[in-house]
């Protein structure tokens, strides 16, 4: 305890520095989750599906900083197959950076987990 407090004294720039460097990472994360989650509620509660806040909960979304794919996944009760192809369609847009709906999965029941759909957006340069 001695030593921590021997340091503080004699080196009070480079802890200020470590603990502001520490608050800016701490603010970036939050930031790059708060971006992520209203991404997410944004387009799961567009115009075709509608999801409420609770049902949009049970989904989640797949994404990097830099995306080239972004892929949601979502429970199989909550729409068809003609409301998801059509939702993938429409959200597309909102995405923004040039996305397009490239592939829609089915993915079957297993033993706990319901069916569910994972809707992949791609970037169109990655098309190619």
């Amino acid at each position: 305890m001695d030593a921590l407090i021997t340091l503080v004294h004699q080196h009070p720039a480079a802890i200020l520095a470590i603990a502001c460097a520490i608050a800016v990472i701490g603010v970036a994360a939050y930031v790059v989750f708060a971006l992520r989650n209203s991404l997410m509620a944004s387009a799961l509660s567009a115009k075709p599906m509608s999801l409420t806040k609770e049902q949009i909960k049970c989904c989640s979304v797949e994404w990097r900083w830099n995306p080239s794919r972004i892929t949601f996944t979502i429970p199989a009760a909550y729409t068809s197959d003609e409301g998801i192809n059509k939702w993938a369609d429409e959200v597309a847009p909102r995405l923004g950076m040039r996305f397009q709906p490239t592939e829609v999965r089915i993915i079957p029941r297993k033993l706990f987990q319901s069916a569910q759909y994972k809707v992949t957006f791609a970037k169109l340069k990655e098309l190619r």
